[in-house]
């Protein structure tokens, strides 16, 4: 579905004053990246200390604003698999 949008087309946000869909796409792969840690603590920590973040500062970084989404779509794809 993202394949054939051009560059101005991801950096447009989906909705006023929302984020691109390039940073949408990134925050998924954070998203699921911060969540498939979690997992690993809860099975391998006695009292795990689960630690937030902050996703729209992290929806402001270089990354989430400029690189390419196949970076986080094929992180996504990795991380499933194993998770």
């Amino acid at each position: 579905m993202t394949r054939k949008l051009s560059k101005n087309q991801l950096d447009t946000p989906y909705r006023e004053n929302g984020w691109s869909i390039r940073q949408v796409v990134h925050h998924c792969y954070d998203s699921h990246l911060h969540a498939y840690i979690r997992f690993k603590w809860t099975l391998t920590e006695d009292k795990p200390i689960i630690k937030a973040y902050f996703e729209e500062r992290w929806a402001a970084l270089h990354d989430s604003k400029s690189a390419s989404i196949f970076l986080s779509i094929d992180g996504l794809k990795a991380l499933h698999a194993k998770w």
